[in-house]
């Protein structure tokens, strides 16, 4: 799992094959793939070509601007 908190910015992710996200204390809930928005102000974030069961943000831990994803199928 990929996670980005609090970076500077400008950040590139790109063609990454993930999976088995599942926690060993919580076994029955998946985590989230990839994740550019987990703490305050990531910003201008590529996710790009990347597999992954799940592309996810939160607003919980802090505001995040301009991330974007590119999904290949």
């Amino acid at each position: 799992m990929i996670v980005m908190r609090a970076t500077g910015g400008g950040n590139v992710i790109g063609y990454n094959y993930l999976e088995d996200g599942w926690g060993s204390s919580y076994p029955t809930i998946p985590e989230v793939g990839l994740n550019a928005s987990h703490f305050n102000d990531p910003h201008m974030e590529l996710l790009e070509g990347n597999r992954a069961w799940n592309y996810d943000s939160d607003s919980f831990w802090g505001n995040s601007i301009q991330i974007t994803i590119f999904v290949t199928t």
